[in-house]
Order: structure tokens, then sequence, then C-alpha cells
């Protein structure tokens, strides 16, 4: 018969030892969820809304010879940057007909600041035709946000302008980034832009990726544009992605559009493929869109595929909101 005996000890220690290999790997695996999460939220050093917005300031100008210097200040008369504006000072130099030269942009130090893409624009004003050149921070030409550098824009007699073409800084036609080389505008009685049909590099009628070639406009005594109408390159209507001919807009304290009733060919509200009329917008203090919310033509709330009333933008993560605006208990946040 054998009698064998157990090393307490060593039984243990193997114990602890399986332990503590558990913990580690619970341990590494949390800190990989937790920087994985960290690395997915974008901005974060980015807060949309810090800063003074330009309707809470004060404007201050000065002049010096055919220079003009235009502030935004604060009660104390301390120059600010206005987050929405994204410059503090705007500096503008005319001609001696008044005509304007060249606008430069500058933060509360007097700093050249990026403002879309461009910290400056200039103006060559030619019979029945204008240059606009986008600058940077050293005065030369520049490819902004919108993909373009320079806007050769033709003039009609009372000076309202016609045609837009967009170039690169060596005046090579290129193409927007709404995808399109160029726009004719029309005016109406009251002298403002009724109708605006967008054009190839051979500036012809060209639908452009939201799925029109022409768009018909009515405007407000703000000169907001109130109401808008989609029309193919022979004119008809058409319908866009949600299944909308045209849309009628509204807009906050800071000409910024909080509300988008979606209609049909003739002007009526009508709900779109995905069920709702009309959708509110919220924004960040620097212009930023914050959230859509959507509701029927009654201002219902309505819900779309995954329960969701809404979306709030943080950087590049859409986040889905219950019907109070709030985020959405779910798997998809």
């Amino acid at each position: 018969m054998r009698i064998y005996f157990r090393n307490d000890r060593k039984c243990e220690s193997y114990h602890l030892s399986r332990k503590l290999k558990y913990r580690i790997l619970w341990l590494i695996l949390f800190l990989f969820v937790i920087s994985s999460v960290y690395f997915l939220l974008p901005e974060k050093r980015l807060d949309h809304d810090r800063g003074t917005a330009s309707a809470e300031l004060t404007q201050m100008e000065t002049t010096e010879g055919n220079v003009t210097r235009t502030s935004y200040v604060n009660q104390d008369g301390k120059i600010i940057y206005a987050v929405d504006k994204h410059y503090a000072t705007v500096v503008r130099t005319h001609d001696s007909e008044g005509r304007l030269l060249e606008e430069r942009y500058q933060d509360e130090n007097g700093e050249p600041t990026d403002v879309w893409g461009y910290s400056g624009v200039s103006y060559e004003h030619k019979t029945k035709e204008d240059i606009i050149t986008y600058l940077n921070a050293s005065g030369k030409p520049v490819k902004t946000n919108s993909g373009y550098a320079v806007i050769v824009r033709s003039l009609d007699e009372a000076g309202q302008a016609l045609d837009d073409i967009y170039y690169d800084a060596e005046m090579n036609p290129v193409m927007c980034i709404g995808g399109y080389y160029g726009l004719h505008r029309e005016y109406d009685k009251e002298g403002f832009v009724s109708e605006i049909i967008y054009w190839d590099i051979d500036k012809s009628p060209m639908c452009i990726p939201s799925g029109f070639a022409w768009e018909k406009d009515l405007f407000d005594e703000e000169n907001h544009v109130i109401q808008r109408l989609y029309f193919d390159e022979d004119g008809d209507s058409v319908c866009l992605q949600l299944g909308q001919a045209g849309e009628r807009y509204t807009y906050d304290r800071y000409d910024r559009i909080n509300q988008v009733t979606y209609l049909d060919k003739n002007g009526k509200s009508t709900p779109t493929i995905l069920g709702y009329t009309i959708m509110k917008k919220t924004y960040y203090r620097d212009g930023t869109e914050k959230t859509n919310m959507y509701f029927d033509s009654l201002g219902n709330p309505v819900s779309l595929s995954k329960g969701q009333y809404g979306i709030k933008y943080v950087g590049n993560i859409v986040l889905y909101l219950n019907r109070n605006g709030q985020i959405k208990i779910g798997v998809d946040n």
C-alpha cells in the first residue's frame, strides 16, 4: 500500500498563480476595452460649445484711410474670438471707389485665423466680372473646404452676380465638393436670387450628386430662403433621396436653419420615405450641427428603423436619441 502526502503549500501556490494569471488577463481585457472606447471617441479635445458666439458680442469698427477693422468685443471692450464666425477681427481694404479689394481674418491676438480653409479673400474687379481668390495666412491662393481656390463671377448691368465658375490655384477648372463646376443665377423682381442652375465643365446644366440640376427659391423679407423646389436639367420636378421634391425652412436667431419641412412638387408638406415630414435641428455654439429630431406634419415625434427619434453628432460619431431628445440606451449607441 502506498501513501501519498499532499503538499498544501505547493498546491496553494499553484492556485494563487492561476488566480493571478486570470486577474492579469481580465486587467488586460479591461484596459483594451477602455483604450478602444477612448480612441473611438473623436475630437476629445474639441469642445464645440466652448467660446462666445457673435450674437453675444458687439461689433466695434475703426477706419484708417481705406482700411476698416471690424472686431467682436465683449462688454469691457476686449476683442473676443467669435466661435461661429471663426475669427475675432476682419480687416477690409477698399479702393478709391469704395469697392472691396481684400479681407483678412484674425484671432483675438491679431494673428491670421482659418475660416473654412482660408485666412483671407482678395477681389479683382473687371468690367462685368469679379475674380475672387481665397488666401492662406501668407496671402497665397489656397484650396478652400469647398474644393476651389478661385471663383470667376460674371455680373449683370446692375452689378448682380450671374455666373460662378470654380478654379484651382493654377486657374484650372475644378469641381467643388457639391459635384459641379459652376452655377447660374436668375433674379426675381425684388432682386432676390429666385433660381440656381448647376453647371458642368462646359457650362451646361448638370444633375449634381444630390439629385437635381436646378432649384427655385422663395425668400422672406430678411433674405432667408424659406422654400426650395428641385428640378432636373429640363426643368421638370424631381424627387431627392428622401422622396421630397422640395423643402421649407425656418431659422433661429443666428440665421441657421432650425426646421426643415419636406414638400411635394406642388409645395405641400409630405412625409419622406422614412416616415417623417419635419426635421428640427440644433447646433453647437460654434455653428456645428448638433441634433436632428423627426416629427410628423402635426409635430408628433416619429421613430425610425432602430427606434431612434433623432440623432446627435459627437465629432464623427452619430448617437441615437429617444423621443425626449436624450441619448437612447441600446446596442447601437
